[in-house]
């Protein structure tokens, strides 16, 4: 009789870390959807006809708030890359 699960030794070298690219690959790859997803939400709930006037009024909020995270995001990414390059003090 065959056993269900064959537990086996692993040694360190089985066992694959991920590398920084391909951390920063899944953050940014989530940060896309992430942002398409709430201007996809936010648009419809615009567009909507039997939208309430409070759920507009988030969807507003929503952008203006998305808009302030990519402004900071950016200013952060400036930043790191002046870092890297060496030309922060």
């Amino acid at each position: 009789m065959q056993p269900l699960l064959e537990v086996t030794a692993c040694s360190a070298s089985c066992v694959r870390s991920s590398t920084v690219k391909e951390r920063l690959a899944a953050l940014i790859a989530w940060f896309g959807w992430f942002v398409v997803g709430t201007v996809r939400s936010a648009v419809r709930t615009l567009r909507g006809a039997g939208s309430s006037i409070a759920a507009k009024i988030l969807a507003v909020i929503a952008l203006v708030a998305l808009a302030a995270m990519l402004v900071l995001l950016w200013t952060d990414v400036q930043f790191v890359a002046r870092w890297i390059r060496g030309r922060v003090a």
